[in-house]
């Protein structure tokens, strides 16, 4: 009975094994085939501690595939970055140079404008170059990890409520941060510091646009999990500045802040 006992252990364990493997184990961009060491894909059991590839010395980027959770069976698979956001092109590397207004508030320089710098997974709201010109772009939370040009970086949690204790608290921050023309329904700010916040919208992960002229919303660099990152919305009826957690492939809005 206890070689029985042991057997039935042992064949419970493998067949254990087996399912982990299947459950965690990385797939092609489609989540459907295996994924070879040459892909230089890194797995980790648990929550992932990073959700972006890695961009390398030579422009390329590395290959990075985590699952969601220890209990999840959603394997997510992040693809090779392009040459552009990596380093060949725009954003991050110093090949996207910012020439506009710069602020300081409290004890950090924050660019007194959105970002438009033109990397893969950004867009003009409503594919309209007009509204870059106005708002900047729109970026996933991928995207605007690595946007900001050489000697700017996206603004920590620390650097948000930095900002929102500068200014007399978040209670207020929206009137005091928004700028004083372009709000819809009288939704318009003092503008007190020269923030200049403008409604630039957003774009959802359905790839439709919506509610530019009512909300400004501007990526974190934090994110709560493998799908979410905070989010600062400033919206036309709100004198406050609300904070959320938002699908990291929605497109929001950046302002930089000095390294």
């Amino acid at each position: 009975m206890l070689k029985l006992k042991f057997k039935l252990c042992a064949f419970c364990v493998g067949i254990a094994s087996i399912f982990t493997l299947f459950l965690f184990g990385c797939g092609d961009d489609n989540g459907t085939n295996p994924v070879t060491d040459s892909d230089k894909c890194t797995q980790w059991s648990g929550w992932s501690v990073r959700t972006a590839a890695t961009c390398e010395a030579d422009g390329d980027s590395i290959r990075t595939c985590q699952t969601a959770g220890v209990d999840s069976t959603d394997v997510r698979v992040i693809a090779r970055l392009t040459g552009e956001q990596c380093g060949g092109g725009s954003g991050g590397d110093g090949s996207c140079t910012y020439t506009g207004e710069t602020v300081r508030i409290g004890n950090l320089t924050w660019m007194a404008e959105n970002l438009n710098c033109e990397t893969a997974n950004s867009w003009c709201y409503d594919d309209s170059p007009n509204s870059c010109a106005r708002y900047g772009r729109l970026y996933t939370w991928d995207a605007a990890m690595s946007a900001c040009p050489s000697g700017w970086r996206l603004p920590t949690n620390a650097d948000w409520d930095n900002l929102m204790t500068s200014v007399g608290g978040s209670l207020t921050a929206g009137t005091k941060l928004k700028s004083k023309t372009g709000w819809n329904g009288g939704g318009n700010g003092t503008d007190e510091f020269g923030f200049s916040a403008l409604p630039g919208g957003c774009r959802f992960t359905d790839g439709s646009f919506r509610r530019v002229g009512g909300w400004g919303s501007w990526w974190s660099a934090a994110e709560n999990d493998v799908r979410n990152a905070r989010v600062q919305h400033m919206v036309w009826d709100y004198n406050h500045v609300r904070v959320d957690w938002y699908n990291q492939g929605y497109g929001f809005s950046i302002r930089c802040v000095k390294d």
